[in-house]
């Protein structure tokens, strides 16, 4: 095990790493670092795990409710600076103009046969059909990720309401009450 920081042009260190075999993992982890990754070798997962991974802390510094409300406020007390907020959801229903709705932000102008092009190459199934193509070499040492490829389920919206029981997605639905997210993404 190494640790590495990750320095930016003027030498301050913006991110601090810990490499074990050979995968890097932000050095946030408390303890026993070595002991904790080494844990990560005999792990396996089932089904219902996807609960306890996504939530309540499924994102680098805590909750993703938390992650959601600081953007939604980064956004709203600086206007100015330009992000875009898309979703799957939306997405799939019209990727096309999701395609134009990017390129138009991003202020470029490509070809109406680009686009399309890109719409394609970007589509659920295409993307499943080469899903052995596109894993970094360290998420390749996940038995998980090599084997199953868990990165690409079924591509449909919706599907989260089947890995819920109603007690959690009751849990879910108050904590974001409780945060007053006004979120710009609809799921269904």
């Amino acid at each position: 095990m190494t640790e590495r920081d990750l320095k930016d042009p003027t030498g301050k260190v913006v991110f601090r790493a810990v490499e074990y075999d050979g995968t890097r993992f932000p050095a946030i982890i408390f303890g026993n670092i070595a002991n904790q990754l080494r844990e990560l070798n005999g792990m396996t997962f089932k089904e219902s795990d996807v609960f306890v991974v996504a939530y309540p802390k499924s994102v680098h510094r805590g909750s993703w409710i938390d992650y959601v409300k600081e953007w939604t406020d980064f956004k709203e007390e600086n206007v100015e600076y330009p992000l875009l907020n898309i979703c799957y959801e939306n997405m799939k229903k019209d990727l096309r103009g999701h395609v134009k709705i990017i390129a138009d932000f991003l202020e470029v102008k490509p070809s109406e046969e680009l686009m399309d092009k890109i719409a394609h190459k970007c589509e659920f199934q295409t993307m499943s059909a080469f899903k052995h193509n596109n894993i970094p070499d360290s998420m390749c040492r996940i038995t998980e990720v090599r084997d199953k490829h868990i990165m690409y389920r079924k591509g449909e919206v919706g599907d989260w309401k089947n890995w819920l029981t109603v007690a959690q997605s009751e849990a879910l639905d108050e904590r974001i009450q409780a945060r007053n997210l006004p979120l710009e993404i609809h799921y269904s």
